[in-house]
């Protein structure tokens, strides 16, 4: 089951061709942590109607060591490997951004709060507002990475 999209699905549908297949495979396995090796159900979580697209796809990143297949109880599961991650690196580390940004915000925070209980004579309302801006663009960016899971990967809500 796909996840509706908006009205403006002309601008999704771009927004969508701008990531690699291959690059969409990648993450997708990433954020699923394993995937039972299963190219029919791959092929359906994300999107595509033709199995044999996917299975030249998932061979070629086999190949270069992008991803790789482990086995547990008898299971074939794929896994991305250091090199897939390098490979799709500016989507992992929004994430990473994202925390960076929300603990300096608290920073400014922290520092305002030497004036309410040590009476340190501070400038309190820039402290504040550098703080709130931070937090802001923080969850703006957290906003911005949900979409990208929910909207370019088109992912069932279940996989994730």
């Amino acid at each position: 089951m796909k996840i509706p999209m908006s009205s403006d699905s002309e601008s999704e549908d771009r927004s969508m061709r701008l990531l690699q297949p291959k690059i969409r495979i990648l993450y997708f396995v990433y954020k699923t942590g394993k995937f039972r090796y299963n190219i029919s159900e791959l092929s359906r979580r994300l999107g595509y109607s033709k199995d044999s697209w996917m299975n030249n796809n998932v061979h070629y990143l086999l190949d270069n060591k992008l991803l790789e297949t482990c086995e547990n109880k008898g299971i074939k599961y794929i896994r991305i490997t250091r090199e897939g991650r390098r490979k799709i690196a500016f989507l992992i580390q929004s994430r990473v951004f994202i925390l960076v940004i929300f603990s300096l915000s608290l920073v400014p925070a922290i520092w305002s709060m030497n004036w309410v209980f040590f009476n340190i004579p501070l400038a309190l309302l820039p402290l504040l507002a550098t703080s709130l801006s931070m937090l802001c663009l923080a969850a703006l960016l957290l906003y911005q990475n949900w979409k990208l899971d929910r909207y370019v990967l088109q992912l069932d809500r279940d996989s994730l």
